[in-house]
């Protein structure tokens, strides 16, 4: 069927370029959507595991546990509250079965004028390990800045290398 009075019509090659384009637009942002979906997605911590959790996996749990330990009242350097965490360590460790030492060292802890210096204890145990290459350190410092818990100073690796070292016995 044609119209008689029908008149062609014409488009410009803007508006062609614009509807062939649409399409690709369309999964272009599709994609760009999905990307960013499964990329978040991704970076999603897996699920905290219970205290009930079997000694081959990490207990997210566990170490909250000994992080509020850690991590209860500020613990500055020489304060009595640090000796409390220096003893919670020795006792877990020892628990590990491990053989924990203190080693204890001068330092300046603080840049002068005035000069600080501190007696610095730290805490030591040695896992054997399976073979005989070489071996593994893994360090955390126990201490806290005056005004701090500890938490996210370095509470954290050492709740995390405890509840590590609960996976080797």
């Amino acid at each position: 069927m044609v119209w008689a009075n029908a008149s062609p019509k014409t488009i410009s090659r803007k508006t062609a370029f614009l509807i062939r384009e649409e399409p690709v637009r369309i999964l272009l942002a599709l994609f760009f959507i999905l990307s960013a979906t499964f990329s978040i997605r991704e970076h999603d911590p897996p699920a905290v595991l219970s205290a009930a959790v079997s000694p081959e996996l990490f207990s997210a749990d566990l170490a909250v546990r000994h992080l509020s330990v850690i991590a209860d009242k500020l613990y500055p350097l020489g304060s009595f509250e640090h000796s409390v965490v220096r003893d919670y360590l020795v006792r877990e460790l020892s628990n590990a079965g491990l053989e924990p030492q203190i080693q204890q060292a001068t330092m300046a802890t603080r840049k002068g004028p005035p000069l600080e210096i501190s007696m610095v204890e730290n805490v030591l145990a040695r896992l054997k390990g399976t073979s005989s290459g070489k071996a593994v350190l893994v360090v955390a410092h126990y201490d806290s800045v005056p005004d701090s818990f500890g938490a996210s100073d370095d509470g954290s690796s050492v709740a995390a290398l405890l509840e590590t070292l609960r996976r080797t016995w």
